[in-house]
């Protein structure tokens, strides 16, 4: 009788049998911190939905805050006709502060601004001499 030769498909797994109880080890911890992760995001995500439904009447019935200022435009139209539309490089309302940055040529025209009706708390920031001109930088408020 002739002998036969059966294949062993099984010689792989045998030689990773040892390490199967710590892999198997390994991926149950693994699942479980998965697990334990998934629980944790639908609990935060239930209480932030939770938090929405009670706060929803806080939310949506706050009325918006309005800061009102007193802004006269005829008087920034004169303020740019003073010092020159193409010389004002910033002009920024905060308010009822203006704030101008720009160039001019001699110090009479920052005066002149000074002297203008409805102006309080004039103060200059920053003044730079430069060859033929001023770089100025002025706060003041506009009041009635």
């Amino acid at each position: 009788m002739v002998k036969e030769k059966t294949i062993d498909f099984f010689t792989g797994y045998n030689q990773l049998n040892k390490y199967s109880k710590t892999t198997k080890i390994l991926i149950f911890f693994l699942i479980l911190v998965l697990i334990f992760k998934l629980i944790l995001g639908i609990q935060s995500i239930k209480k932030l939905e939770n938090y929405l439904n009670n706060n929803e009447s806080k939310i949506n019935n706050e009325e918006p805050v309005i800061h009102k200022s007193y802004i006269d435009f005829n008087k920034i139209k004169s303020i740019y006709d003073l010092i020159g539309e193409s010389n004002i490089n910033r002009f920024i309302v905060k308010k009822s502060v203006v704030e101008i940055e720009g160039i001019c040529q001699s110090l009479e025209e920052i005066n002149r601004i000074k002297h203008e009706k409805n102006i309080k708390n004039f103060s200059i920031n920053t003044l730079k001499n430069n060859v033929d001109n001023y770089i100025f930088t002025v706060d003041f408020q506009m009041g009635v």
